[in-house]
């Protein structure tokens, strides 16, 4: 366990990165534990290392001109356009949504016709927003990425589920992603 832990601190990871792999090994030890299959408390061997609250927000964000550049390419490309990736940045570059606003987001909160994209806090059913009722909303989408949502839930977009039976805009074949797997779908 001190191997990994010098190998994370060593390699060029952001600080807030190498705190979620400690959590992450520390949660699967855990379950090692659970299961007998190595010593109870084994899991305390990695302390996470602490982070301000400076340290805990990344500063890495698109740049508008970035962001042009991408949407040019993927409207452009046949391979690209109205994938799960262009059309995820369309809707963020248009709305300017929250990763839980993004993943909160299910087939029928968006109407084709009138182009809107409905916002719902639903945490009795997994998909809280940031800042709860106060932060739903609608949106209207331009006919780009408008038409762009549209390719992508016709082409693209997995027939998938989430636990609750609900159908998430944008679904991986196992369902509703987490936030850390929309953040993965538009990494550069």
């Amino acid at each position: 366990l001190g191997q990994y832990q010098d190998w994370l601190v060593g390699e060029e990871y952001a600080k807030a990165t190498v705190q979620s792999k400690q959590k992450q090994a520390r949660r699967w030890i855990k379950w090692l534990e659970s299961q007998g299959l190595v010593e109870v408390g084994l899991h305390l061997a990695i302390q996470p290392i602490k982070l301000s609250d400076k340290e805990q927000t990344s500063s890495d964000i698109l740049e508008p001109s970035q962001i042009e550049e991408f949407l040019s390419y993927y409207r452009n490309s046949p391979k690209w356009r109205g994938t799960r990736r262009h059309a995820l940045l369309e809707v963020i570059a248009h709305v300017g949504a929250r990763r839980s606003g993004i993943r909160a987001l299910d087939v029928g909160d968006w109407n084709q016709e009138t182009r809107k994209l409905r916002f719902l806090n639903r945490p009795d059913r997994g998909t809280r927003l940031k800042n709860g009722h106060p932060h739903q909303r609608k949106v209207i989408l331009s006919r780009e990425p408008a038409q762009i949502l549209d390719e992508y839930i016709a082409k693209h977009r997995p027939n998938s589920h989430d636990v609750e039976g609900r159908e998430p805009l944008f679904s991986s074949r196992h369902a509703r992603p987490t936030n850390s797997t929309l953040t993965n779908w538009i990494s550069y």
